[in-house]
């Protein structure tokens, strides 16, 4: 896996690039808010914990998340947060299956919404290989599970969820690299709404400034909710490395009404 998406691609699970063998502790603030299609917004907060052991080619990784979150709209997946409605899946399911239908500000109003309250979410465990590693280029695989701790009634679907993934860098001289990455879930159903299994992808630039690497990335993919816009961000980041590990900040924009319409996160890497 490259530094800037996890197997979800989802912006606020970007990981430091493992620089060394052996163990680390890997974490992640994060906040996203948006109305996507409800007329009630939804802002969540996440703070993920885990460790990544690193032995030749082969990288295993643990994270668990904590998050809170002002209402049960979106639902915490492999491929990241769904605005699945929760509670209000059904009407989600009804309105994506009737063309032509204006689904805006789709009503949940005051119903939907609750103070901050914090809970465990799902565990996902990965395992990543590096199948080329040459000076100028290298071309990595992996496959990850995310199980299935949090319930309906707090932020997950209460389903094991499955991933595959697949990306290469490039490096141009010693101070560009360009990142290609794709991902495919299998993704546990709600009671109420059948999901898509999604593909999803990013396309990342870095430049290299020293010891700090600035970067540009455009994510997107297929839809998991049948008849709405699948999700599409863009986003720059920050990120410096250390001999000890490595931080960086990142935000991002959403581009379709299946995204947040914003992103701001915080990652870090401990060698231990």
């Amino acid at each position: 896996m490259n530094r800037k998406h996890r197997w979800a691609l989802v912006l606020s699970a970007w990981a430091l690039p493992l620089s060394a063998q052996g163990l680390a502790y890997e974490g992640g603030l994060g906040m996203t808010t948006g109305r996507y299609f409800f007329d009630t917004r939804t802002t969540s907060l996440s703070l993920s914990s885990g460790l990544a052991y690193t032995t030749g080619r082969l990288t295993l990784r643990v994270a668990l998340p904590i998050v809170a979150q002002n209402s049960p709209l979106v639902t915490g997946s492999g491929a990241g947060g769904l605005p699945s409605g929760g509670p209000f899946g059904g009407m989600v399911s009804d309105s994506g299956g009737q063309q032509g239908m204006r689904r805006r500000h789709l009503p949940v109003g005051s119903t939907a919404q609750r103070d901050y309250s914090a809970a465990v979410g799902d565990p996902v465990a990965q395992a990543g290989v590096r199948l080329v590693a040459g000076t100028r280029f290298t071309l990595r695989a992996g496959a990850a599970v995310k199980a299935p701790l949090a319930d309906t009634a707090t932020y997950g679907t209460g389903r094991w969820d499955a991933g595959v993934s697949l990306g290469a860098t490039g490096y141009f001289g010693s101070a560009v690299f360009l990142s290609v990455d794709a991902a495919w879930w299998h993704l546990g159903d709600l009671p109420a709404l059948d999901f898509r299994d999604p593909l999803v992808g990013s396309l990342a630039v870095d430049r290299m400034l020293g010891d700090w690497a600035l970067g540009v990335v455009v994510s997107g993919g297929t839809t998991a909710l049948p008849g709405y816009a699948a999700p599409a961000l863009i986003g720059m980041s920050l990120s410096r490395v250390t001999a000890r590990g490595g931080w960086g900040v990142m935000a991002s924009a959403g581009l379709t009404e299946t995204a947040p319409d914003l992103f701001v996160g915080v990652s870090w890497r401990v060698r231990l």
